[in-house]
């Protein structure tokens, strides 16, 4: 199997989300495409994957169990805030330029590939 790139891009923002105060797992290679950990605090639990092409893209998808969605126990701000942490992470770092937001349909439609970002905030 190869092995991918990215994985000291990981390293790095795993130790600033430790250093904000999220518990997360050791780094492992996913698949034969990236690096992924996951990354909690309280409630929330949080997949972390990054790849690699011309771009690196990092995937941000929140874990929640069968239950909680039932339930409706999901804190929907818990994730924003935790995506807020990863835009100052990202933009307070001069290692990382042109960091661009996408939702998932942006970028399954395309529009990433594109250029064309969401606006947070």
């Amino acid at each position: 199997m190869r092995v991918p790139g990215g994985n000291g891009i990981m390293k790095v923002f795993r130790e600033a989300l430790s250093f904000k105060g999220y518990s997360c797992t050791e780094i492992y290679q996913h698949s034969f495409y990236g690096w992924g950990f996951d990354a909690t605090r309280g409630k929330l639990n949080v997949f972390c994957l990054i790849q690699g092409g011309e771009e690196w893209l990092l995937l941000l998808e929140q874990k929640t169990g069968i239950l909680s969605r039932v339930l409706g126990s999901i804190d929907p701000t818990e994730f924003s805030a935790f995506q807020d942490v990863v835009e100052d992470i990202f933009r307070g770092d001069n290692r990382f330029s042109n960091v661009l937001w996408h939702v998932k349909a942006e970028y399954d439609g395309g529009k990433a590939i594109n250029g064309d970002a969401t606006a947070r905030g």
